[in-house]
């Protein structure tokens, strides 16, 4: 379980800046508080996931089809993130 607020995902249902797994901003899931470039884990654009701050369609990731947001874009990151992981 997450916790989704003001761009920042908590793990379970804390709200503690130590808690922090990934800040999303401008479309972009970023690693912990950080949003610097090079934390980038992936970006999403017209209906694409893709690797880290790439573009190219070699690093699309996997596709959604229709308007998420932000809170569902990430929902459907850590499902997907977990299922490639284990």
């Amino acid at each position: 379980m997450y916790t989704v607020s003001d761009g920042k995902v908590y793990q379970g249902t804390s709200t503690f800046s130590g808690d922090i797994l990934f800040t999303v901003r401008d479309n972009k899931i970023y690693q912990g508080t950080s949003t610097f470039s090079g934390d980038i884990l992936a970006n999403f654009r017209e209906g694409k996931v893709y690797k880290g701050n790439s573009g190219f369609s070699g690093d699309v990731l996997y596709s959604i089809q229709g308007t998420v947001s932000p809170e569902e874009f990430v929902a459907v990151w850590v499902v997907v993130t977990k299922n490639i992981i284990e």
